[in-house]
C-alpha cells in the first residue's frame, strides 16, 4: 500500500513539474517574441522624444523661414531617434523655394545653430539635446512620379 501511494505521488509530482516547465518555457518564448517586436519598433520614450523634437523644429522653421529657409516652407515629416537618444534623423520636406537643394544645404550647414536653439526651447523636457542629422523627404515627389507613370 505504501509503494502504490508513493508511486502515485511521484507521478503527480512529475506531471506537475512537466506542466510548470512547459508553462515557464512558454512564458520565456512569449517574452522573446515580445522583445523582438519591441526591438523592431521605437520604444515609447524614443517616440515621445521624437515627437517633441518634430513639433519644436516645425515651429522653429516656421518662425525662421526668412533667415534659414530663404523664404521656402520647410516642414518636418519624420524624426527617428537612435536607441541611446543621442542622434535624431530629421526628414524635411521643402516647398515653395526657388532652389530646394540650396535651401537644404543652408539648413544642413546651420545644423549646429538649430541644435543650440532647439536645446534652449526643450531644456526643461530633455536632459541632452540629440545631434541632428537632416535628410530630404522625397516621398511626395516619388508619389507624383508614380502617379504620372500610371496615367
Amino acid at each position: 500500500m505504501l509503494n502504490k501511494f508513493f508511486i502515485r505521488r511521484n507521478k503527480v509530482n512529475i506531471v506537475d513539474e512537466l506542466f510548470h516547465k512547459t508553462t515557464n518555457t512558454m512564458r520565456y518564448c512569449d517574452q522573446l517574441i515580445s522583445f523582438s517586436k519591441f526591438a523592431t519598433f521605437m520604444s515609447i520614450r524614443r517616440e515621445k522624444v521624437a515627437n517633441v523634437i518634430r513639433k519644436e523644429l516645425g515651429v522653429f522653421f516656421q518662425k525662421n523661414a526668412s533667415s534659414i529657409c530663404m523664404g521656402a516652407m520647410v516642414s518636418v515629416t519624420t524624426v527617428r531617434m537612435s536607441p541611446d537618444l543621442s542622434i535624431a534623423k530629421v526628414y524635411l520636406s521643402i516647398f515653395g523655394g526657388k532652389d530646394n537643394d540650396e535651401v537644404f544645404e543652408k539648413v544642413h550647414s546651420s545644423s549646429k545653430f538649430i541644435r543650440h536653439q532647439l536645446s534652449q526651447i526643450v531644456k526643461n523636457q530633455l536632459r541632452r539635446t540629440p545631434e541632428l542629422h537632416f535628410y530630404r523627404d522625397d516621398s511626395l515627389d516619388y508619389a507624383e512620379k508614380i502617379e504620372e507613370l500610371l496615367k
